[in-house]
């Protein structure tokens, strides 16, 4: 976020449905293990946060010691129509697509150049971690478990993904009130190549989200 404090335009707090049966990823860091039931496994069945055609930017809110799932659905750029994929297309559709868990993090620069500084305070799962795609593949929808730990508390530049190689700031442990611009890394626009599947919408479920003027 830029140019300092940002207007807060409206929250939307969404609860977690009941449990029925588990299922299990391991998060980004590796040695852990998150779960969430799989009554929750609907496709995108949480609040709509964003898609294509928003005007207001997302930050996600959670609190220390709660679990939440975010669903991204995703386009392929072929859009599922064969052809459009020729021997020259720069992304060959085909075979397994591998999903991982996103991380956590915030942007810094040093004297070494900028990037990511990663969290450890989160355990992130993803499910289905593997699909198929095939020239007739249109949307894919991917379901993350987000699970915040007791010490994540602050205001994070990154964390689900949304529109082509960008992510959704998030903040823990704080109310949507005490949002300002300033609380968020600069984000550093990152050099995006031609993509096999590309968010085109995002919803959740077990955290809120507050809509920010664009900056």
């Amino acid at each position: 976020m830029r140019n300092g404090a940002v207007a807060v335009l409206l929250v939307v707090v969404v609860a977690l449905g009941s449990a029925a049966g588990y299922l299990v990823g391991v998060d980004s860091q590796g040695g852990r293990t998150v779960s969430t039931t799989t009554a929750l496994l609907q496709p995108c069945a949480g609040q709509a946060v964003w898609n294509l055609n928003s005007s207001s930017s997302p930050v996600l809110l959670m609190q220390p010691n709660s679990t939440a799932i975010a669903c991204v659905t995703y386009q392929t750029w072929w859009k599922g129509n064969p052809s459009e994929i020729t021997n020259s297309s720069p992304s060959q559709p085909t075979g397994p697509y591998q999903f991982y868990p996103f991380l956590v993090s915030n942007e810094a620069c040093t004297a070494n150049g900028c990037g990511p500084i990663v969290s450890n305070a989160f355990m992130v799962g993803v499910f289905p971690s593997t699909v198929q795609l095939t020239e007739y593949t249109n949307y894919v929808e991917v379901l993350y478990i987000i699970t915040a730990l007791g010490n994540s508390t602050g205001y994070y530049s990154n964390s689900v993904p949304f529109e082509a190689c960008s992510s959704m700031p998030m903040a823990v442990g704080h109310p949507a009130s005490d949002l300002n611009g300033s609380d968020f890394d600069p984000l550093i626009t990152p050099i995006c190549p031609l993509l096999q599947l590309t968010p085109v919408s995002v919803s959740v479920s077990g955290m809120g989200v507050v809509y920010l003027k664009p900056w």
